[in-house]
């Protein structure tokens, strides 16, 4: 089983506070028949802790860990990206962020919604045809 959004790294975003918090994380995952999990942190304005270009090493340093430890389950960087910042985003910062041909291993295909198959260098255009929220009520 695949979890595509889970915040696991430590001392970032909404994950726990520390390494050891993380694989009691990666633990209960693993327990529950997780195989492969995708770190998620926020990539928002009010998350300025999250830094795209250290969140496949951050990932890495859980994976050396949780295979140190014998728990049995993947990580893959990922990020719950905001529309916000996505907009504000460089082309690489996006990438970094959200290209699922880094994650193969995790999700197989890219990624699919309603508008087609995503890919880190078409969040852009994936986000320009989303309908306009509604208004007021």
């Amino acid at each position: 089983m695949v979890d595509l959004h889970t915040h696991i790294l430590p001392g970032i975003d909404d994950g726990p506070a520390d390494m050891d918090g993380s694989l009691v994380l990666a633990r209960e995952l693993a327990a529950e028949g997780v195989e492969t999990v995708a770190a998620t942190p926020h990539l928002r304005g009010d998350h300025p802790g999250v830094v795209v270009g250290e969140l496949a090493a951050r990932t890495a340093a859980l994976g050396e860990r949780l295979a140190e430890a014998g728990v049995p389950l993947a990580v893959v960087p990922a990020a719950e990206v905001s529309l916000e910042w996505a907009q504000e985003a460089t082309d690489a910062e996006l990438g970094l962020a959200s290209r699922p041909a880094r994650n193969r291993r995790a999700c197989g295909d890219p990624v699919r919604s309603a508008h087609g198959h995503l890919r880190g260098d078409d969040l852009r255009d994936h986000a320009a045809r989303l309908p306009d929220p509604p208004g007021p009520p």
